[in-house]
């Protein structure tokens, strides 16, 4: 689970009614759409903010390769 730190930089100067949290996640093939919908649900639930998610395997490799330099890594391992 990587959070994405451009827009938590964003989130210092922005008001946080206007604030989201951007997410990727390493889905594999164990999360169906509906379990990550839930767990979007949940994340939005907790934080009290509404939160975007990115599936590594959902996206353009471009995109997901641009991001990279601004992912901060929140749980997993290194390199996953």
């Amino acid at each position: 689970l990587h959070l994405l730190s451009r827009r938590q930089r964003q989130m210092c100067i922005r008001d946080s009614r206007d604030s989201d949290v951007d997410l990727k996640i390493e889905k594999g093939s164990v999360m169906s759409l509906f379990q990550l919908s839930g767990l979007r649900l949940d994340i939005e639930d907790a934080l009290r903010v509404p939160v975007d998610l990115v599936t590594n395997d959902s996206s353009d490799h471009e995109f997901l390769d641009m991001i990279a330099k601004d992912e901060v890594l929140l749980y997993g391992y290194p390199g996953n």
